[in-house]
């Protein structure tokens, strides 16, 4: 028997009779940028100076969310600063913020992506309305040099949860910088088409 490649090339096989193969193997949000589901959101001088939302990030997509990782900053580094991940709080807007956009990471697609994401508009004034109880996903200590969070499985946020940045200390202000990188867990991305 003989086994051929498309082009008719002859497949090797070693002297044992084992085939030589090659494979590629790629992560869930390489296959998702590649797809086109991949995003960041950019965020610029957030100031706040009392406990509050940072920004927020609600998905509206029927696939989860998944937030692989949050890259941030601060304009003065103090060691009571600090940056918590919020988790099942609701979300309806009200006031106070500012709309961003998130960002295709596959050049060439337009549109944003399925999820509504809101910023701080000015420090002191906490982004409307919020309920539930929050979880806590996780806290961070930002520094004036750029540091990256992330976790290995993401944090998932389903269709209609809430995922937001919470600054936990009172009487602490400071500029926020950053971006948030995400992907939507589409079932379907388990074939590669790229």
């Amino acid at each position: 028997m003989r086994i051929n490649g498309q082009d008719g090339t002859p497949a090797k096989v070693d002297k044992d009779g084992r085939l030589h193969t090659s494979a590629t193997s790629h992560t869930e949000d390489h296959e998702a940028a590649i797809e086109g589901d991949a995003y960041v959101v950019d965020f610029d001088a957030i100031a706040v100076n009392t406990t509050e939302h940072l920004l927020v990030i609600k998905n509206t997509d029927d696939d989860p969310l998944v937030i692989t990782s949050i890259t941030l900053w601060v304009d003065t580094f103090k060691e009571n600063t600090v940056v918590e991940v919020n988790l099942n709080e609701t979300f309806t807007y009200g006031a106070n913020g500012t709309a961003l956009t998130p960002v295709n990471m596959r050049s060439g697609i337009s549109g944003g992506a399925d999820c509504i994401v809101y910023e701080i508009t000015a420090a002191g004034t906490d982004i409307t309305t919020f309920g539930g109880t929050a979880t806590k996903g996780g806290r961070f200590q930002p520094d004036i040099k750029v540091s990256k969070w992330e976790k290995s499985s993401g944090w998932v946020i389903p269709k209609n949860q809430v995922f937001s940045l919470y600054n936990k200390n009172a009487g602490i202000s400071n500029n926020f910088h950053g971006y948030i990188s995400f992907y939507f867990h589409r079932s379907c991305n388990a074939e590669f088409k790229g």
